[in-house]
């Protein structure tokens, strides 16, 4: 029969691993989310608006900027 000291360590050591792991990898999810939503705003063109939602329940709002006329950018 397992001890229930060694259950417990057996347990500990899974969830610090877990947060290890999670520390590890999440810079490169969020790099990577980032492109995503880069990627759809220049696809969407001059003054889109892109929406997106992560699966923690964040969402991202951005907007391109439109193109001007040169007569505008000359003011």
């Amino acid at each position: 029969m397992v001890d229930a000291v060694v259950l417990v360590i057996v347990v500990t050591g899974a969830r610090l691993a877990y947060a290890l792991v999670s520390l590890y990898t999440g810079p490169a999810r969020i790099r990577t989310r980032a492109q995503a939503i880069a990627f759809l705003v220049r696809a969407a063109g001059p003054g889109a608006v892109v929406e997106a939602a992560a699966p923690d329940g964040t969402r991202v709002t951005v907007r391109s900027a439109p193109v001007l006329p040169s007569v505008e950018v000359a003011r």
